[in-house]
């Protein structure tokens, strides 16, 4: 019904006003009729016609309805039936800003904190985080479960407790028991955390409106090899464990080439260069697993993430290999003192920050820091890299913690044909003629870490160890 007011206040214009009144009131009732009419006539038209396909979240009852604001969606129970279901589905998604991935080994019986945990997927963001925020999927994903149990987080925007009771009604789980709680309700009312336990070969996670996520246990992690095809072709890779996947080549190099395990779905890969400079997307995919990472000059360090990658499979990289950082080395030799004669002829000698040679001189065992010592712990940690005369090197040992640098190290020599070193929990012996590895450790040794040694002479087969408990 539509009325006019005029705001004039002499006697014309109420006499306007009341005229106009009358004649508003008789077009809406030729409106009202002329609406009842087109009404019918569409009801009519709408029975001899075949039910429309849905453009509604409502796909399944073929009806064809304007959708209403977000803001005036009705509210309704996860459990109902219907376009009301339907629509508190559809509203999943805008609620939700993070949904984490995760699995876990549980600690032993009554010894809480030992348990193994790794993270693997992350989406969306919690506000005020200053993290980016990386879409829902929107399509079924996989990904692989390496460990016991599965957990995963969800935050939502509302802190409405009827509203976050019918958001959370609808995460289901198949294939595995589901426990799923308030993470922390003291510290925030909106956060959830899911653990699914009693998982067979797979399980299959449904989140709302969100794409299924199914988990499949596997053994294979998703992994890399490094070439360079340049002039010089030295290359050294040493998985650095909590230092990251480091990959050593000429300052000459432009280019390195990494070989994937299994066939990789295509995401983007970051890079930056040593100093401020921010991530930028890097490198170009041959085929779906061999991605070209270029080395521009004016660079001696490459820092790049492959946190996103997964291969089709739904393998993924352990959590310390996502980051690789490509150091350039430019031509050094080693030299003695005073003579100046070369202490090797070795072409990868310039990647090694100290040599041990074996007491021939034939054989070296070159030395690579990783990266300093964590805390306040004394010392650095470094790669052990077997460089043998007539032979490409091989890295017999990713990390190995030297307490005071080059003093005491925890590598030495046996003779010409074997060396020992130093691990976190054991003594490793390598026999260079058969390739055979010992291990050193006595089941029986009281409990700790092997902290120091001690050797009885440059021929003996078994050095004195000293262990400090913990």
């Amino acid at each position: 019904m539509f009325i006019t007011k005029s705001i004039r206040r002499n006697k014309t214009g109420h006499e306007s006003r009341k005229k106009a009144d009358r004649g508003s009131f008789r077009w809406a009732g030729i409106g009202f009729a002329l609406a009842l009419f087109l009404s019918l006539a569409a009801s009519c038209d709408e029975k001899a016609k075949p039910p429309a396909v849905s453009s509604s979240p409502n796909q399944e009852s073929g009806l064809h309805h304007l959708s209403p604001s977000p803001s005036l969606l009705p509210v309704s129970s996860a459990s109902g039936s219907g376009s009301g279901q339907e629509t508190a589905k559809s509203e999943f998604s805008a609620a939700m800003n993070e949904l984490s991935l995760c699995q876990q080994n549980p600690p032993p019986p009554n010894q809480e904190g030992l348990g193994d945990s790794d993270c693997f997927a992350f989406y969306g963001t919690i506000p005020d985080s200053g993290s980016p925020i990386k879409p829902f999927p929107d399509q079924p994903a996989t990904y692989a479960l390496y460990m016991t149990d599965a957990y995963f987080f969800v935050n939502f925007e509302s802190k409405d407790a009827a509203t976050l009771e019918r958001l959370a009604a609808q995460i289901h789980v198949e294939g595995g028991k589901l426990n799923f709680v308030k993470e922390n309700p003291e510290l925030s009312a909106s956060r959830y955390k899911g653990v699914i336990t009693q998982i067979g070969s797979r399980a299959v996670l449904t989140v709302g409106d969100l794409p299924p996520i199914t988990l499949i246990r596997s053994d294979n992690r998703l992994s890399f090899t490094a070439s360079s095809n340049g002039k010089d072709g030295e290359l050294l890779m040493a998985n650095g464990r909590e230092f990251g996947t480091q990959i050593f080549v000429s300052s000459t190099e432009r280019e390195v080439l990494l070989t994937f395990s299994e066939p990789v779905l295509a995401s983007q890969v970051t890079a930056s260069g040593n100093g401020s400079d921010a991530p930028k997307p890097w490198g170009k995919w041959q085929n779906e697993s061999s991605l070209l990472l270029p080395l521009p000059e004016g660079k001696d360090v490459w820092n790049i993430s492959l946190s996103s990658l997964l291969a089709k499979s739904g393998n993924y990289m352990n959590q310390f290999d996502q980051y690789v950082s490509i150091h350039k080395i430019p031509e050094r030799q080693w030299l003695q003192y005073p003579s100046g004669a070369q202490v090797t002829d070795s072409r990868y000698a310039k990647f090694y920050d100290f040599p041990l040679l074996s007491p021939n001189k034939k054989n070296t065992i070159g030395l690579i820091q990783l990266g300093g010592p964590f805390a306040d712990e004394p010392g650095g940690y470094y790669a052990l890299v077997l460089d043998r005369e007539g032979q490409k090197p091989t890295i017999i040992e990713s990390v190995v913690h030297f307490p005071g640098d080059l003093q005491n190290m925890p590598v030495q020599w046996i003779g010409n044909d074997a060396v020992v070193w130093m691990t976190y929990t054991n003594w490793m012996k390598l026999d260079l003629n058969t390739g055979k590895l010992t291990s050193f450790k006595d089941d029986d040794a009281p409990a700790g870490y092997f902290n120091g040694s001690a050797y009885d002479g440059p021929t003996d087969t078994q050095p004195n160890i000293s262990v400090k408990n913990q």
